[in-house]
């Protein structure tokens, strides 16, 4: 499972901001997780715990959690970036660790009839996760991510409040959404994302830890 990419994956990335304006990653973190939750993987219980522990030791080293990755396990539609359900999980982390913190995502493609995996860096923006930027000037103390959630199947994103629209205009739209009109009760995900460039470095620290995070995979 784990070597052809069936089973997923999370874990945190530690580094600091650099001169031009981004991130270095000089470490991860893979919490102890499970399978399950709305991307297939969760932290498990133990995680908030631990995760205060890492964060000390980060420190000590100059370092901060700056960013966040999880695998997929299946290839993706072409149609399809992500879902709204992974487009909540990154929303929600960027906001309690700020503008700068990044989302790493690992998808799965096959080519020759062999699987593989790549890396992609995205953000949500920040109309997203920011009540100061909410369209609705009466309700500047929400941000619209207060205010959706994913469907039960996690594709699109739709409004808690049924008397609310989203109001939109795009050429592409999920399938799901209606081309009636630009007052809608779901929204695609996608018209929150910002793809970010990556490039390759060498980080500071030399050390390799086994994963021991998960009880019913053991690795070696």
């Amino acid at each position: 499972g784990l070597k052809n990419f069936e089973t997923p994956c999370m874990a945190y990335l530690f580094g600091e901001e650099n001169e031009w304006d981004g991130i270095d990653v000089h470490a991860h973190w893979e919490p102890p997780q499970e399978l399950g939750g709305p991307i297939g993987v969760r932290e498990s219980a133990s995680c908030e715990a631990e995760f205060a522990l890492v964060q000390e030791v980060a420190s000590l080293l100059g370092l901060k959690c700056v960013g966040w990755m999880y695998s997929q396990t299946e290839p993706r539609e072409a149609d399809v970036v992500l879902s709204a359900s992974e487009v909540y999980e990154i929303a929600k982390r960027q906001r309690e660790f700020g503008s700068k913190f990044v989302c790493l995502v690992c998808p799965v493609f096959v080519e020759d009839d062999k699987r593989g995996m790549k890396c992609e860096a995205w953000q949500v923006s920040q109309q997203l996760i920011d009540p100061e930027q909410n369209p609705h000037p009466t309700e500047r103390e929400m941000s619209i991510l207060d205010e959706i959630e994913p469907t039960e199947d996690g594709s699109v994103f739709r409004i808690r409040n049924p008397d609310k629209k989203f109001s939109y205009n795009t050429d592409w739209r999920n399938s799901e959404i209606t081309v009636l009109d630009e007052e809608h009760s779901y929204c695609d995900p996608t018209i929150f994302l910002a793809p970010l460039p990556l490039g390759l470095g060498k980080g500071r620290l030399v050390a390799n830890f086994t994963v021991e995070n998960r009880e019913e995979i053991p690795q070696q």
